[in-house]
Parts: C-alpha cells; sequence; structure tokens
C-alpha cells in the first residue's frame, strides 16, 4: 500500500471551496502522515458522493487551536465561532495547507468507484488507498505532480 495517497472525505461545502481556491487548509483533529508534496484525493460525501479531484500538500501546521486559529482564519472557509466548535477538546489542531487543488473534468460518482471495486468505501475521515485502486480510477494519476 502506498501511504501517500490519501482518500479524504469533506462536506461538498468544502471539497467546493477547495477546488475554487477560497479554502486553502483542510482543518483536522488527528494528523495523517504527509509530507510536502503528498496528494490528496478529495471525495465529497452526501448528497454529492463523487470523487472531485486532487490536491497538493505544502504543509501540514500543528498546534492547539488557539495557536492555528490565527494561521488559518482568512484560508480555511469557515468562521471562528464554527472553528472552535469543530476542535472542542481537543490539544492539538491540524492544518493541512493545500499547494496546488485540480479538480476532475467530470467527478467520478460512488457508484462508479464501487463498479471497478466492489469493497470501495469512501472514509468517515480519511484513510490510504493504493496506488493500484487509485489507477483503476479514470483521470486520477497516483503520483503527485
Amino acid at each position: 500500500m502506498n501511504r501517500d495517497i490519501l482518500l479524504l472525505s469533506l462536506h461538498p461545502r468544502f471539497a467546493t471551496a477547495l477546488f475554487s481556491g477560497e479554502k486553502r487548509v483542510e482543518l483536522r483533529r488527528t494528523r495523517p502522515r504527509l509530507v510536502k508534496g503528498s496528494k490528496l484525493l478529495a471525495y465529497a460525501t452526501a448528497p454529492t458522493s463523487s470523487l472531485m479531484g486532487t490536491l497538493v500538500v505544502e504543509n501540514v501546521l500543528e498546534g492547539s487551536p488557539t495557536k492555528l486559529w490565527p494561521l488559518v482564519k482568512d484560508i480555511c472557509g469557515i468562521s471562528r465561532a464554527e472553528f472552535f466548535k469543530y476542535f472542542e477538546g481537543a490539544k492539538k489542531a491540524y492544518g493541512i495547507m493545500i499547494e496546488d487543488a485540480h479538480a476532475l473534468d467530470e467527478p467520478i460518482s460512488l457508484y462508479a468507484l464501487r463498479d471497478g471495486n466492489h469493497s470501495f468505501r469512501p472514509p468517515q475521515c480519511y484513510h490510504y488507498v493504493s496506488e493500484d485502486m487509485v489507477t483503476g480510477w479514470v483521470g486520477v494519476e497516483a503520483t503527485a505532480t
């Protein structure tokens, strides 16, 4: 399994904002194993239920929610209240900085993803996928560009 390919579930609102450039950081309560140049696959949850495109990691920020907020407030796509509600009770907060976002010309539906791999299940948060699985998805390259 290639641990550099991370399938990330996103609310459609946030997936759209990442691909439009309005949002340039993805917030998480747990830190995935990512480094500069790692490729992410963005899956938009229901009602979209589709693989939307690829994202390339610029950097991963880490700190308490209080320390992370000033760094991401203008690029995270949510209000201060939403930010602190999401990180309520968390000692650590993570911001995955995105340097490049490529939307697929045509999103790949959950139905189409399962047609090629009956065991495909969208992650609740994120999970790693094998390069073999990714190369089976038309138009998605596993290696970072």
